[in-house]
């Protein structure tokens, strides 16, 4: 395998990304969808979504190629409280067209590497 599974690097524009994601002060439902650049062997932002519902967001992720998200989300508690918490989702759908399998491999071992860089409670 060319990229040595916990050697992938997290892009910087990223990282400053999902910072600024993490304190943001918008009160809509907000996603950051990440993809692992196969040429550069790194974690890179995708695509970017203000205001999108959770069906909309799985509509957006693509059919056949893992990605990693991460979502905040307007919830309304019992006793009236509103809080925005984020969720870190991990992609992967059946079948994978035509991913090879040690790369699907490094997505999988990503994951908590990335689930730290998020700084999100699991």
């Amino acid at each position: 395998m060319s990229c040595p599974m916990n050697l992938c690097q997290v892009d910087e524009q990223l990282v400053e990304k999902l910072k600024k994601f993490r304190f943001r002060k918008e009160t809509t439902n907000a996603a950051l969808i990440m993809k692992i650049d196969q040429e550069q062997h790194m974690v890179i932002l995708d695509e970017e979504f203000e205001d999108i519902s959770p069906e909309d967001l799985r509509n957006e992720l693509p059919e056949y190629q893992p990605r990693f998200v991460v979502y905040s989300y307007r919830y309304k508690h019992n006793d009236g409280r509103i809080s925005y918490p984020l969720c870190f989702i991990f992609f992967s759908p059946c079948g994978g067209g035509g991913l090879r399998k040690d790369f699907s491999v490094v997505f999988h071992v990503q994951f908590p590497n990335l689930f730290e860089y998020c700084d999100v409670i699991s």
